[in-house]
């Protein structure tokens, strides 16, 4: 059975994914919060996408904004 995001909820998901790589790529340090949470966003994108098995995603999106 597949789980899908509220409307709102895919919209801000899509938003920040797109602000997060935007950043990372213009960014020069690297090292900065936003970097990091581009690292995490990669890491769980490939974890879904690259396994070739299924993950469970639910709840990701709270994990991936984190703060660490």
């Amino acid at each position: 059975m597949a789980h899908f995001l509220p409307a709102r909820e895919e919209a801000i998901l899509r938003e920040q994914f797109d602000y997060l790589v935007d950043h990372a790529h213009d960014c020069r340090d690297r090292h900065c919060s936003m970097c990091d949470r581009f690292d995490r966003m990669a890491a769980a994108v490939l974890e879904i996408f690259g396994s070739g098995k299924r993950v469970q995603v639910h709840g990701m999106g709270l994990a991936l904004t984190a703060k660490t």
